[in-house]
Order: C-alpha cells, then sequence, then structure tokens
C-alpha cells in the first residue's frame, strides 16, 4: 500500500513534467514562424521502484528534425538565388542592347 508521501511525489512529478511539456509546446508555438527554427518534443519515461509506479521523468527534449523538408528547402533556397543571378544578367544584357 502506497503512503500518502509516495502518492504525493508521483503526483508532483507529473506536474513538473507537464509543466515542462508546456514549455515545449509554447516554444514550438512561438517560433512556428522562425526561419530554420526545428521543433522540439519531450520525451517522457515513467518510474517504477519494486512495481509500483512512483511517477514520469523528463528523459530529454530532441529535436523533430524532418530531413526531407530540411533538403526540400535547402534546395528551393538555391533555385531561387540561381533564378536571381540569372535575371540579373538579363537585365544587364537588356541594357547594353538598349
Amino acid at each position: 500500500m502506497s503512503s500518502i508521501n509516495s502518492i504525493l511525489n508521483s503526483a508532483s512529478s507529473g506536474l513538473y513534467v507537464a509543466q515542462t511539456g508546456i514549455g515545449v509546446v509554447s516554444n514550438n508555438v512561438a517560433n512556428v514562424n522562425t526561419t530554420g527554427y526545428i521543433t522540439e518534443q519531450l520525451n517522457q519515461t515513467s518510474t517504477v521502484a519494486g512495481g509500483v509506479g512512483t511517477g514520469v521523468n523528463g528523459q530529454s527534449i530532441t529535436l523533430a528534425a524532418n530531413q526531407y523538408l530540411q533538403n526540400a528547402s535547402l534546395g528551393a533556397s538555391a533555385d531561387a538565388g540561381s533564378a536571381s543571378i540569372v535575371s540579373s544578367m538579363l537585365t544587364q544584357a537588356q541594357g547594353l542592347f538598349g
């Protein structure tokens, strides 16, 4: 049978991890339009002692990078830079022809 202290410790660890999770979500929402920002994820694990659950741990905060989207973004940036240079050269050529 659990004591009141172990129950309170379990509840407080859950609240602490929930607070950390809210902070992670807050960062993600605040930076949703920031170029280059990578979404964060909180990794949670349960703690067990003697076969009885004793709470929750926030193991780590990891970045949820999507390699495909990063590559697509880099490719699009490169294409935009290339198009800008071609446009500049054609504008200069048009100026030479009058």
